[in-house]
């Protein structure tokens, strides 16, 4: 199963790091992470920036203008697929999960198919 977090951000960086350090501090370490920038502040992409050098699963795309939440995730969900994802989860960037959050997705994503909504 390769599965694919995408969240959106614009102006909310600081949000979104929050998001991406507890995705750092998962036990399931087997996913990928797709931060897709709406086209931000300079300064907003500067926070962003100084934290790709941190990330390993992390791959950051740049907008060059806002696409809104559903542009943003539609851009991020192709490239997703392009890369053979066989999930993708959408993230709202001021969200943060525990530890266990990809072990236990997996094992509720496990033998299923479509588009599922999970119990917050």
């Amino acid at each position: 199963m390769k599965l694919t977090l995408i969240t959106v951000n614009y102006n909310s960086s600081e949000n979104t790091i929050k998001l991406l350090e507890s995705l750092k501090n998962q036990t399931d370490k087997s996913f990928d992470v797709f931060v897709v920038d709406n086209s931000s502040t300079p300064e907003q992409k500067a926070i962003l920036k100084s934290y790709r050098t941190e990330a390993t699963n992390i791959v950051f795309i740049e907008n060059d203008q806002n696409l809104g939440f559903s542009g943003g995730n539609n851009v991020g969900i192709k490239k997703a697929l392009a890369n053979g994802a066989s999930w993708v989860v959408l993230m709202n960037p001021d969200t943060w999960v525990e530890s266990d959050f990809i072990s236990r997705l997996k094992a509720n994503l496990e033998g299923k198919e479509g588009i599922i909504g999970l119990a917050i």
